[in-house]
């Protein structure tokens, strides 16, 4: 991990073994979990991504979409 510079962020209420198992299992390629991430929003456009993801923008419905300081601005329909 520390050559690759990556960051494993898990979840508090699982334990650490579980965070492995998971990747593990997105490493292995078995699932096409690319294709399931649906936009990633500039951190300026948290509130438009926190309404997409709960159904509020009609037209959009993103399975997975990520907060990401620097990304470039994402136009949401009407």
């Amino acid at each position: 991990m520390i050559y690759k510079e990556l960051t494993i962020r898990g979840v508090l209420s699982m334990p650490v073994e579980e965070t492995f198992h998971a990747i593990d299992l997105i490493e292995s390629g078995r699932y096409p979990f690319d294709k399931m991430h649906t936009l990633s929003f500039p951190l300026e456009q948290a509130e438009d991504a926190i309404h997409a993801l709960a159904g509020h923008v009609p037209g959009v419905n993103p399975i997975h979409l990520a907060i990401v300081p620097g990304a470039p601005r994402v136009t949401l329909p009407c």
